[in-house]
């Protein structure tokens, strides 16, 4: 399949987004269009329709606050009644009166929507994907063209609290040079490294989808470059998980396992642990150490499906729904798929075979965990993954994987828990498997259990403390987390850690839409290539990341996201503090009372409470600081 650059997909489509400054005086007459550049704000959309309100509007310095050891933005707007050519912005050094910091803390990056052949339903809105250098030119669309520049600052963790200024240099073809001030608020509370954050975010890494998305081979050096780029862009979040496929046609829709098995003559095999050691070693050194790597033996597909879905079922179904029921249909197909498969290979799991001399890569189904011979196929490959794992010092972050709303028999689960004894299993289903319904067979429980039903958020009647619970549960939404609101999005961490659950799982990362059609349309991700792997209404179809021309970047949403994060940090240390009643008393009534009244005030921020987001934020790390100092004088 030809894969179409990236590049071509956002400029073509995405050059309708930019956005707004003063134009040279003879630029009109000389047939080019005026340019303008104006104020944005990170929480609200932008629109080509934005230019006429905005023409003319005074360049207001950019506003930021945040607190050490994190990440913040603010944005401009630059648009044009015709394309934006020529676009370039130069960050100074930020400086203040008790220190600076280096234009190299400060990304700027140009904002573009998403390709119109993506599901409306599925499509993040707005000008999402971030470039990390413009284009020569942003094509002009109905309403002309905008681009929201953004701009990100990496506060250190040394720099003193203060207010520290810069300036950013503007120049596009047809615009005057104009400069924006940059002004940073930094206040005097420090978040924890990024791998030390309580808020439990789970994103999932796609090397599959870097392969398809920019035709390269998997595994190749170009390949594993963007995939160190994705996992260097999932740390921000504090992700610290990790998916390894020990079995070919995941869920999460590999088409190779990560063990490839070299035969060696009379059904014998070595194992080649190449890719999953890179792989490791690759989250550890981008992503941050991963506490839990789910190691993917099992998946649908081995399940016995013979009296599920067959003629009986599908004759027991009413006229209507054997004939407009699309859900029926698929569930007949997969059905029929899925016992060709086992009538063909049997009921047991595909894995790479790799010939060194050749190098080619193919298929084997081996037989059922079950099976008599299986032990000795799999005993070598457990004991060598577990000596690997020991000495990266990962042996206690390896789980088993995956149960769904399908799991593996007891006999499946005593099997793998024979060959790497003592693993708890993953989780991801409709209904939550944690605290009651962990137990797996008296075998083994489930460790991490991300489900889409029987939540509990926080809400205006206080804090259930999420984050504090000992069992890892996660919000898994099925359908809308590209679509959130703004606000939605940057509170989405904060309504699970103050209500059961610890954090947010099962999100894609960069499995956005890879597969295409003959003529280059999108059609789905590439989990959709293999039918009887599919979860139905449990699929993945989030992203947070997004294709730039050369690998993959971030996104508004990823950024918006991260700062609400990084604000459940804030209210996490808070919390603690004023529910232990030693701590309580040592920072005074008063001031308990209002970082009490503070975080309350958080749990009444609606969906489309855009106004005052920025003085909430100020008002939780002002307050965080103060309980600091309250603390450290006494």
């Amino acid at each position: 399949m030809r894969v179409l650059p990236a590049i071509v997909l956002l400029v073509a489509v995405g050059g309708t987004t930019i956005a707004d400054a003063t134009a040279q005086s003879g630029a009109a007459e000389a047939g080019a269009s005026s340019v303008h550049v104006w104020n944005g704000d990170i929480m609200e959309l932008d629109a080509p329709g934005q230019l006429e309100q905005r023409r003319g509007s005074d360049l207001k310095p950019v506003e930021i606050v945040g607190a050490r050891n994190g990440g913040f933005s603010g944005k401009l707007v630059v648009g044009s009644s015709g394309p934006v050519k020529g676009l370039t912005v130069k960050a100074t050094d930020l400086t203040g009166a008790r220190g600076a910091i280096p234009a190299a803390n400060v990304l700027l990056r140009f904002g573009c929507p998403w390709s119109t052949d993506i599901d409306r339903r599925r499509c993040p809105a707005g000008y999402d994907i971030l470039l990390e250098a413009p284009p020569a030119e942003f094509a002009a669309g109905p309403g002309g063209a905008i681009v929201p520049v953004w701009v990100t600052i990496t506060v250190p963790k040394e720099v003193k609290a203060g207010t520290y200024e810069g300036r950013l240099a503007i120049s596009a073809a047809g615009l005057k040079p104009a400069e924006a001030i940059v002004r940073l608020k930094v206040i005097d509370w420090t978040l924890p490294d990024s791998q030390q954050w309580r808020t439990w975010i789970d994103l999932i890494q796609s090397p599959d989808t870097l392969a398809l998305e920019y035709n390269v081979p998997l595994w190749s050096d170009r390949h594993w470059q963007m995939v160190a780029k994705s996992f260097s862009l999932m740390g921000q979040t504090g992700c610290r998980i990790v998916y390894v496929p020990l079995i070919c046609f995941t869920n999460c829709g590999n088409e190779q396992s990560m063990v490839r098995w070299v035969p060696k003559g009379e059904g014998r095999y070595e194992h080649d642990f190449t890719v999953l050691d890179k792989y490791l070693d690759l989250a550890s050194t981008h992503m941050g150490r991963p506490k839990i790597i789910v190691l993917q033996a099992w998946e649908t597909y081995m399940m016995a499906w013979d009296a599920i879905w067959d003629e009986k079922w599908w004759t027991s179904l009413s006229e209507e729904q054997r004939t407009r029921g699309t859900y029926f249909i698929e569930l007949k197909k997969r059905g029929d798929l899925v016992r060709a498969l086992h009538k063909e290979h049997g009921a047991g799991p595909a894995v790479s075979v790799f010939e060194p001399a050749t190098e080619k890569v193919s298929v084997k189904y081996l037989p059922p965990y079950t099976d008599r011979i299986a032990a000795d196929l799999w005993g070598p490959l457990f004991e060598r993954l577990r000596a690997r794992l020991k000495a990266k010092g990962l042996d206690d972050a390896a789980m088993f994987g995956m149960l769904s709303d399908g799991r593996p028999t007891q006999q499946e689960v005593a099997f793998l828990n024979q060959m790497y004894g003592g693993r708890l299993w993953a989780s991801h289903s409709h209904a939550p498997r944690l605290p009651a319904r962990g137990d797996v067979y008296g075998v083994t429980r489930v460790g991490y259990d991300a489900h889409a039903w029987e939540l509990k958020f926080g809400a205006a009647s206080g804090s259930a403390y999420g984050w504090k619970q000992p069992d890892l549960i996660a919000e898994f939404d099925r359908f809308d987390f590209n679509r959130y609101s703004l606000i939605r999005l940057r509170h989405a961490a904060e309504r699970n850690i103050t209500g059961r659950q610890r954090g947010i799982g099962r999100v894609g990362a960069d499995l956005w839409w890879a597969v295409r059609d003959t003529e280059g349309r999108r059609q789905g991700a590439v989990w959709t290539r293999y039918e009887q792997s599919r979860w139905r209404h449990l699929d993945i179809l989030s992203y947070i990341l997004a294709p730039g021309p050369a690998g993959p970047v971030g996104t508004a949403r990823l950024e918006i996201f991260r700062e609400g994060i990084q604000e459940c940090e804030a209210r996490i240390f808070l919390e603690g503090v004023l529910a232990d009643d030693a701590s309580r008393g040592t920072i005074g009534a008063a001031l308990a009372t209002r970082g009490q009244e503070t975080l309350q005030e958080r749990l009444a921020v609606g969906d489309k409470d855009l106004a005052g987001w920025r003085q909430r934020t100020e008002k939780l790390y002002n307050v965080a600081a103060e309980v600091v100092r309250a603390l450290s004088t006494k």
